[in-house]
């Protein structure tokens, strides 16, 4: 979780965004990888971990700009979100998106100018996550 101060005295204010698995167009984590067991989903566009493959290395996690993989210490692997690939899959939303009381989260295809991550980011102006580090998240931030 990352927080940041915003506002000038006396009219601050404590913004927190959380550092989650930003899916990237092109992921360090999947260049770095020496097992390939990060990997991007051809289908979905989702960056995910195969665990078969995974050597728990951390190439993952130290170049990821996020930080996003962590160890999974019980299997001794490397995990990550995958935006709840089975439930998307079945064209339900990611835990996340569903269980936040104040929706701030919001999932759905950006590619699709209907979609409601699309009308938002047309509406608002949203910003990636470190975009200078040539990743290109998909996690915009409004």
């Amino acid at each position: 979780m990352l927080y940041q101060a915003t506002g000038t005295f006396p009219r601050t204010r404590l913004a927190f965004r959380p550092m989650l698995c930003n899916h990237c167009e092109d992921p360090a984590c999947v260049k770095h990888c020496p097992t390939h067991a990060m990997h991007k989903d051809a289908e979905t566009g989702l960056v995910l971990v195969d665990q078969d493959r995974c050597i728990a290395c951390g190439y993952c996690t130290w170049t990821c700009p996020c930080g996003a993989p962590s160890m999974d210490d019980v299997h001794h692997i490397m995990s990550k979100c995958t935006f709840c690939k089975d439930r998307i899959s079945e064209g339900q939303k990611p835990f996340c998106a569903e269980a936040c009381p104040a929706n701030a989260r919001v999932f759905g295809d950006l590619n699709d100018p209907e979609s409601e991550p699309s009308k938002l980011l047309q509406q608002k102006k949203g910003v990636q996550y470190l975009p200078e580090m040539g990743t290109n998240p998909s996690v915009y931030y409004v």
